[in-house]
């Protein structure tokens, strides 16, 4: 009995999805007061497999097991980008923080992650008020708002949710292709 509880206990993270074989995404947006920020661009080098295309997308196919099953989460993304977490804050990549109870458009502001499965768009999300960092990836086509807003509003999901079914970086997918003059 022993043995079977150790075995359990010494399970991975490299046993939960995302595994190093899978390929997922989620929309992503960046929300404050009343507006979604600028796609994020990744900070350096991508040596985890959680980054971004500037696309409004993360892109989650990891290269580590540090970044497997319940390693999977919006702090290395936001770790990949620039963004600063903290429990009631964050702070982008330019500098600007969003505090708990700071003003936004004349009202206290919350700082609120809200996750959705992206093929459900009447689902509730599921909302996280504190440990912004830990936030998991829970499956593949998801989508996550990082917001800062009025105490009481709801969470929009981003423009970026119909970019899922128009991926770059994975097989059979379309792309369109736009010149300037």
């Amino acid at each position: 009995v022993g043995l079977v509880v150790f075995s359990r206990s010494e399970r991975t993270s490299a046993d939960v999805a995302p595994t190093l074989d899978d390929h997922w995404h989620y929309a992503y947006g960046i929300y404050t007061c009343d507006t979604f920020a600028a796609d994020l661009v990744d900070a350096g080098p991508d040596e985890k497999g959680i980054h971004t295309h500037e696309d409004g997308i993360i892109h989650i196919h990891p290269f580590s097991s540090a970044v497997t099953g319940n390693d999977a989460t919006f702090g290395e993304f936001a770790d990949m980008t620039g963004i600063t977490l903290e429990d009631d804050s964050f702070t982008l990549p330019d500098g600007t923080t969003f505090k708990d109870g700071d003003d936004c458009g004349g009202e206290k502001g919350r700082v609120v992650i809200a996750r959705w499965p992206a093929d459900d768009p009447d689902a509730e999300p599921v909302l996280f008020e504190d440990n912004f960092g830990d936030v998991k990836f829970a499956e593949d086509r998801g989508v996550i708002t990082l917001a800062f807003l009025p105490e009481g509003a709801e969470v929009p999901r981003p423009p970026s949710v119909p970019g899922l079914d128009n991926l770059s970086d994975v097989e059979g997918a379309s792309t369109t292709t736009t010149a300037s003059a």
